[in-house]
């Protein structure tokens, strides 16, 4: 009955283009949510501009994931928005009842490796200057994209099995919830 659009464009197609074309097609509904802090800092082609306006103008209802996207996608062109937050699955996801001391602290990092959006650089390097001072960290990097290769050469060259900083590549949601 309704297209859901998880994100308007990706590497692989400009999935609100499609959405579009399904609606003229097919006389569906889309909504689009949008999750991209490429908005937030946007530098992209008057070409992806005129895409953006189309997709949220043909659209049902534009769904950001934060005020902040919902302010830079409105700079853009005006529609039906509401703000859907990211959410927690509560059944999953429950918080320890004891504090064991000795246990690693885990910092976890979740994204598509593009380091100008994430800065995922910066994050290295704060974690290898906590490892200064601390022994009870690891740092666990969940994700491919442009920059990973990158990303690993700031790590120094010791045994990457048994070093704090681990990168998993992409994960199954299953996988990824065992991650978190």
């Amino acid at each position: 009955d309704i297209i859901h659009v998880n994100v308007m464009f990706t590497d692989m197609i400009d999935t609100g283009l499609f959405a579009i074309m399904l609606k003229i097609l097919h006389q569906k509904k889309y909504v689009v949510t949008e999750h991209s802090t490429e908005f937030i800092e946007p530098i992209y082609s008057n070409v992806k501009i005129f895409k953006v306006k189309l997709i949220i103008s043909l659209s049902s209802k534009i769904l950001p994931v934060s005020t902040p996207l919902k302010n830079s996608l409105m700079a853009i062109k005006s529609g039906n928005y509401e703000i859907v937050p990211n959410v927690v699955d509560t059944n999953f996801f429950i918080p320890r009842r004891k504090k064991n001391k000795f246990r690693k602290k885990k910092i976890l990092h979740v994204s598509l490796l593009d380091d100008r959006q994430k800065n995922v650089s910066g994050l290295i390097r704060v974690f290898l200057e906590l490892k200064k001072t601390r022994e009870d960290l690891e740092l666990h990097i969940v994700g491919s994209g442009k920059d990973k290769n990158y990303l690993e050469s700031l790590c120094p060259d010791e045994d990457k099995r048994n070093y704090p900083i681990i990168f998993h590549g992409t994960l199954d949601d299953n996988e990824l919830l065992k991650v978190y």
